[in-house]
């Protein structure tokens, strides 16, 4: 009852506008607020992002379905006082649906910085094994002797025109003397 006599209505409640915690697939909804567990599935923290965003969309959408509700009370309601009471509560909801929707605004440009710095990382990556494949390839050429085994070569990795043909029969020569080598110094084994 109110102070000048009249009895005061009580306020419809639905499963979307009701405060009770309900929990759902590792996250506890108490109101408007979820908390995520730390032992999410996802794997990466771009997708841990996106379970965030994805949850703080849905609880906007809810918020969205409370508020048609109550503007469907607020306009079935010929009661003042539980019409003012219904305007405050729809107050609320647009600020708490303001905030969350600032919250989803923030989270998508967080979202956008950590994916830029993701592919920025992955191409520091690549170069950086680019860079140590060519480090490697330079180190294995410093290891090749220059004479192997005493053998003497002479070959120009660049031709002028008509020494194709001398290049290749001294390359020809080099090759033979290296396979006469390489037979003398044949490790024989002993009967």
């Amino acid at each position: 009852m109110m102070s000048d006599g009249r009895q005061k209505l009580p306020v419809q409640r639905t499963p979307q506008n009701s405060r009770k915690t309900t929990y759902d697939s590792g996250k506890v909804k108490n109101g408007d607020l979820h908390f995520v567990s730390p032992y999410s599935s996802a794997s990466s923290p771009t997708e841990g992002l996106t379970e965030i965003l994805l949850a703080l969309q849905d609880e906007l959408g809810q918020m969205s379905f409370e508020h048609q509700d109550l503007l469907k009370q607020i306009q079935g309601t010929k009661n003042t006082d539980v019409r003012e009471d219904l305007e405050r509560e729809l107050d609320c909801l647009v600020k708490r649906m303001e905030k969350k929707a600032d919250q989803i605004s923030k989270l998508r440009k967080h979202q956008d910085k950590v994916e830029k710095l993701k592919v920025k990382a992955k191409k520091m990556t690549r170069e950086m094994a680019d860079a140590k494949k060519r480090a490697k390839a330079l180190d294995e050429m410093k290891e090749v002797p220059a004479n192997p085994r005493g053998t003497e070569f002479s070959v120009k990795t660049t031709s002028a025109p008509g020494q194709k043909g001398k290049e290749s029969l001294q390359l020809l020569r080099n090759a033979q003397k290296l396979q006469l080598t390489l037979r003398q110094n044949d490790i024989t084994w002993e009967q």
